[in-house]
């Protein structure tokens, strides 16, 4: 998976769901549920076509275009907030 970890990841040929990333496990002291990842290996992951909104096609235009820009100009919000925070 790529991307942030707690959302469907935008993968060419689709968008992949991950299942059993996580488990709960009892806090002795205060007896609450503690949400804990699973090792990699464990979780299943499912390609789900479904869900795709455009075509591969177009998908594939988009992140040349996506490729093309942040190389040339690199990431503003990174630009901005290390020029920003040196004034």
């Amino acid at each position: 998976m790529t991307g942030d970890e707690h959302q469907p990841a935008m993968e060419p040929g689709g968008i992949k769901v991950a299942y059993n990333r996580q488990g709960f496990v009892r806090d002795p002291d205060t007896a609450k549920r503690v949400a804990r990842l699973n090792p990699r290996h464990e979780w299943v992951t499912r390609e789900v076509t479904g869900l795709r909104i455009v075509d591969n096609d177009l998908w594939e235009r988009g992140q040349a275009l996506k490729q093309r820009h942040s190389s040339r100009w690199g990431n503003k919000r990174q630009t901005k907030s290390a020029s920003s925070a040196g004034s």
